[in-house]
């Protein structure tokens, strides 16, 4: 959902500094947007199939992105903490939003058995089965052009890039839309 369907208007870096200072830690933007690029890295490797990433293995970015800040204590503790603020943030839990309702079936990578998440084909011919569908019947939405929308490509499905943000402003081999209200339009409702 993060980033398509729930549109979260500041960073993930601040995001993760406000959590921080909720628990008494005081780092900066800076000093946090360094950390996560180290970490991002390790976690690429360390997590590659997309199965693996649960709960635990949050826990442990987070662990590791708080060693690498420098942080003191209990690591593991103020880990399992900032990963529940992750968790429970209200604008990503779609119970919260009512919107679990409107769809048929939420799929996941660990669920598909998809090592790769969107760019594994098992991904997308778990959903398809899933919905009863063939891939030139749907279409997908996604706000990351090199995973979701290749992904759904190679799976012979119509994509169509969210870029709320006008990030992509070279892309010109699918549609795009700016908001998720365009749908209808493309939907002719």
């Amino acid at each position: 959902m993060d980033g398509t369907l729930v549109h979260v208007p500041i960073s993930s870096t601040q995001f993760l500094m406000n959590i921080y200072q909720e628990l008494g830690l005081n780092f900066s933007l800076e000093q946090i947007a360094v950390a996560r690029e180290k970490a991002e890295k390790w976690w690429n490797w360390k997590f590659s199939d997309y199965t693996l990433r649960n709960h635990e293995a949050f826990v442990e970015y987070n662990c590791k992105l708080l060693a690498a800040l420098g942080a003191k204590g209990d690591l593991q503790r103020l880990a399992e903490k900032v990963q529940s603020h992750w968790e429970n943030f209200p604008e990503e839990a779609d119970e919260k939003h009512g919107i679990r309702g409107y769809f048929q079936s939420v799929i996941g990578p660990r669920i598909a058995g998809a090592p790769k998440g969107k760019l594994s084909l098992e991904m997308w011919r778990y959903a398809l089965n899933r919905v009863g569908a063939a891939p030139n019947e749907v279409f997908h939405i996604d706000n990351d052009y090199e995973t979701g929308i290749m992904g759904a490509r190679e799976a012979g499905i119509r994509p169509i890039l969210l870029d709320r943000k006008d990030t992509y402003t070279s892309i010109t081999d699918c549609t795009i839309i700016r908001d998720l209200t365009e749908i209808l339009e493309l939907l002719g409702i």
